[in-house]
């Protein structure tokens, strides 16, 4: 042991190599929590919308008072304060947002997007960041229905 720092020295080195790491091993930012509680567990899976009702809503603005209803069978009714509507007469597309006041947390966002031969198009979602569950706006066969989802099928954090 003729050199007792060169031989502390390469034992610090060793040590070090230990405990120090080159790379992390890779996080998500957000775990999903696929434990989340469902708010519209009460309702069915599938609601007939009619195309008149949201003719109807997409044309309403900020402020006012704004419902959406299922079609005749069905006593499901989606109601609330229009957060923002918004008009793009170049591209043909409205949109409006609507926080629901029976179901806390969630908004019903709704587009209508105009084609150019005058025929009008529909999408919007049902969706609450604190719970697990949600609705899309599809069109099956001419008919529009809002279909129950799970969060994670449209977010993905």
């Amino acid at each position: 042991m003729k050199n007792p720092c060169t031989l502390l020295l390469c034992l610090c080195i060793t040590l070090s190599s230990f405990i120090a790491s080159a790379q992390e091993s890779h996080r998500l930012v957000n775990q999903p929590d696929y434990n989340k509680p469902k708010l519209f567990t009460s309702l069915p899976e599938k609601i007939k919308v009619d195309v008149s009702e949201l003719a109807l809503l997409i044309d309403k603005q900020t402020g006012n008072e704004a419902s959406l209803k299922a079609a005749e069978t069905q006593s499901v009714r989606f109601e609330g304060n229009i957060l923002f509507s918004v008009t793009d007469a170049a591209s043909g597309l409205k949109s409006i947002m609507i926080n629901l006041s029976l179901f806390p947390g969630a908004r019903l966002t709704l587009t209508q997007l105009t084609h150019e031969d005058g025929s009008k198009e529909y999408a919007g979602r049902i969706l609450s960041f604190q719970h697990g569950d949600a609705y899309v706006l599809e069109k099956e066969e001419g008919v529009y229905f809002l279909s129950k989802k799970s969060f994670y099928d449209l977010v993905n954090e």
